[in-house]
């Protein structure tokens, strides 16, 4: 009988910590595809996504000195109510003989790629809007 690999509630929170919340969209995202609840995939990725632009909307025109920890702590409280509310618990993986916890490791990897991405396309809509004139980066 094999097994599939999930994201626990502890792994979504510390990788969406980490990697902010694209990495948390992934993670939500997978765990709905290894218990095949697609429509609920789909949203995760609808709303995910709609939550994405309006970060990367609002995100240049916060002002420098509003700190960051709380958004981010906002990510992790939030992934991880997701993942308990709506997939399952550290024992209910425990308990099922069909799943298994994702490699530490992995989340780390996506945790890292997932902010990278993030910072790229940052970095790319910030440039675009002091490039068109819309934000004064000095």
């Amino acid at each position: 009988m094999s097994t599939q690999a999930v994201y626990s509630p502890t792994q979504a929170a510390l990788g969406t910590f980490l990697g902010g919340p694209l990495a948390g969209l992934y993670y939500l995202k997978h765990n709905f595809r290894v218990l095949n609840r697609n429509e609920q995939e789909q949203q995760t990725v609808r709303y995910g996504g709609m939550f994405m632009v309006a970060l990367l909307a609002v995100l240049p025109f916060i002002p420098e000195q509003v700190p960051g920890l709380p958004f981010a702590i906002a990510f992790v409280v939030v992934a991880r109510m997701l993942v308990e509310k709506y997939q399952f618990s550290k024992q209910d993986i425990i308990d099922a003989p069909d799943l298994d916890f994702q490699s530490n490791w992995l989340v780390m990897g996506v945790s890292i790629v997932s902010m990278l991405i993030f910072l790229a396309v940052s970095f790319a809509v910030i440039w675009g809007l002091a490039t068109a004139g819309i934000l004064n980066l000095e």
